[in-house]
């Protein structure tokens, strides 16, 4: 249809006030915004006027201004709200504790993450992975070092006075297999060989192809750009294993957080990787020529795949295959923080044993609760609970029975005696008493032992899991011996979580101050048989139950 003539003032005037009417009314809320009118107060006000009701509520769970009444300002009061936040004047927030009559505290969410949305893979984005620092090379900064020196201090000949063997630094390089520490003021860092060893030989200090601290400008030669390895890591340097490698590794780290509570509530970051540059994936390589359906036996690193994947699910594992690729980029990588943890060098330091010792030792700050955050993940995991109702849970009392794996065992008659009284001072007392195999199968083994109490067993690696047990007043290792032998790594263990430690032998209760001084051999493959009186072992496990309820 074609126009037959131009339009009249008339009709342009009406197509301009429709248009100007439909973008008024289209945009309502916009239009009286500029014209300095709050839009909701207006809505509801005409809306009510005319007796039509408005469901309107504002984010803080009010009335519009517009239609708020005194009954409203009776209920709620003239609160301020922020959003996100409780109404009220700040106060509400936060308390600390002994602030009041009641002792009560509370923390506010910007400390325990409540109410915020739970990130699952961290920080960061796929395009920080590469990073280019041109001259502004990341500088290594000393975070912490047997025995907890404080930061800022000049160290000086550290392995003369202080322990070694395990240190936390930020900003550590490596490149071709070596570490740099690249800092422009040396002093501030201890001695290499009070941080780790050579690769070559654990019993020297490493060798510069192991570890070199340099300054900015030799770090020249480290290069301008390189790839970040974000987050907290855990490296294992020793070719051997140690069954507190974990128990160890989160005792130092947690040094970093002597706020952490007894609900595990901690502000330590998660760690994302254990890292065994010396230990490879299986015990003995592939064969060439390959033979099909070769057998091989991962190799041990004293942490149990099963426990890691269950108190540290968050913590992934590099073995020297892994590392080796690492070696082969020749690019340098940046770890952002690292805990060193090399037994090697803390025995070069001190001849004091067990060789993990120095975290246990004069850590200071610590918090005494500072192992609750993964005790409290195992047993979730396996659904323990430590009360019931808002009460205590009974004792449970757990021998943990080894007869059939050498080592050190109970002569069969006092065994089969222990069991039985064990299980009557159960019925008699109403505690619940297992006895279960040291081979058991891991989910069994560790559900019984997250509710354990009181644990009873003759020494062995079996026992090493003794710091998962139900923390309670009267939560107690009892660890039988041969005869004029002791190994205190368990008893180190549970000093530094509050557990309670008895060593035991044939001649009953070894006082703490007369403890024998030669070490019993985790190795020997003979079979020790320990003799002993069950009768005051069951009396024990009951004095300390009683006492300290």
């Amino acid at each position: 249809m074609a126009w037959r003539a131009a339009p009249t003032r008339r009709e342009i005037t009406l197509v301009l006030f429709s248009l100007t009417v439909f973008i008024l009314f289209y945009n309502l809320d916009t239009s009286f915004r500029f014209l300095g009118v709050d839009p909701v107060t207006s809505q509801s006000a005409l809306l009510n006027k005319f007796g039509f009701s408005n469901s309107i509520i504002g984010p803080d769970g009010r009335r519009p201004p517009g239609w708020r009444d005194p009954l409203e300002s009776e209920i709620f009061g003239e609160w301020g709200w922020e959003q996100g936040q409780v109404a009220g004047d700040g106060a509400e927030r936060e308390k600390a504790k002994g602030a009041d009559k009641y002792g009560a505290m509370w923390m506010g969410k910007d400390k325990t993450g409540a109410g915020e949305d739970q990130a699952i893979f961290g920080e960061g984005k796929a395009g920080d992975a590469f990073v280019t620092w041109g001259d502004r090379v990341p500088q290594a900064k000393l975070v912490k070092h047997i025995p907890g020196k404080p930061v800022g201090q000049t160290l000086g000949k550290m392995s003369e006075v202080f322990g070694a063997g395990y240190t936390i630094i930020d900003n550590v390089i490596t490149v071709n297999g070596t570490f740099f520490l690249v800092t422009d003021d040396p002093g501030s860092f201890p001695p290499l060989g009070s941080i780790s060893s050579s690769a070559e030989d654990i019993e020297q200090p490493p060798r510069p192809e192991d570890w070199q601290i340099i300054t900015t400008s030799e770090a020249k030669k480290v290069g301008t750009f390189g790839a970040s390895i974000p987050g907290v890591s855990w490296i294992g340097t020793d070719d051997d294993y140690s069954n507190h490698t974990l128990f160890t590794f989160w005792r130092m780290y947690a040094s970093l957080d002597p706020s952490v509570d007894s609900q595990g509530r901690t502000t330590l970051a998660l760690p994302r990787r254990l890292i065994w540059p010396s230990i490879t994936y299986f015990t003995e390589p592939w064969p060439d020529p390959p033979i099909e359906g070769f057998p091989r036996i991962r190799a041990k690193t004293g942490v149990d795949d099963q426990t890691a994947k269950a108190a540290f699910p968050f913590l992934m594992q590099w073995y020297a295959e892994d590392w080796a690729d690492f070696t082969k980029m020749r690019i340098p990588y940046v770890l952002e923080r690292v805990l060193v943890a090399d037994r090697s060098a803390a025995v070069r330091a001190s001849n004091a044993l067990p060789a993990f010792s120095g975290p246990f030792e004069d850590l200071a700050p610590m918090s005494s609760y500072w192992w609750e955050p993964i005790r409290r993940i195992m047993a979730n995991f396996v659904r323990a609970v430590d009360e019931h109702k808002g009460k205590p849970l009974p004792p449970v009392v757990t021998y943990m029975v080894a007869q059939n794996k050498g080592g050190v065992i109970l002569r069969d008659q006092d065994h089969r005696t222990f069991e039985a009284s064990l299980k009557k001072m159960g019925k008699q007392y109403g505690y619940e008493v297992n006895v279960i195999p040291s081979n058991a199968k891991w989910f069994e083994r560790m559900s019984v032992l997250a509710r354990t109490t009181v644990l009873v067993g003759t020494h062995g690696l079996h026992l090493a899991d003794s710091y998962y047990m139900r923390r309670s007043p009267h939560t107690t290792l009892i660890e039988i011996f041969p005869d004029g032998e002791y190994v205190k790594d368990n008893a180190l263990a549970c000093h530094s979580i509050g557990t309670r430690y008895i060593a035991w032998s044939s001649n009953g209760k070894l006082p703490s101050d007369t403890l024998p001084t030669e070490e019993l051999s985790e190795n020997d493959g003979h079979t020790r048989t320990v003799s002993v009186d069950t009768t005051k072992i069951v009396q024990a496990i009951r004095d300390e139950i009683t006492l300290a309820s």
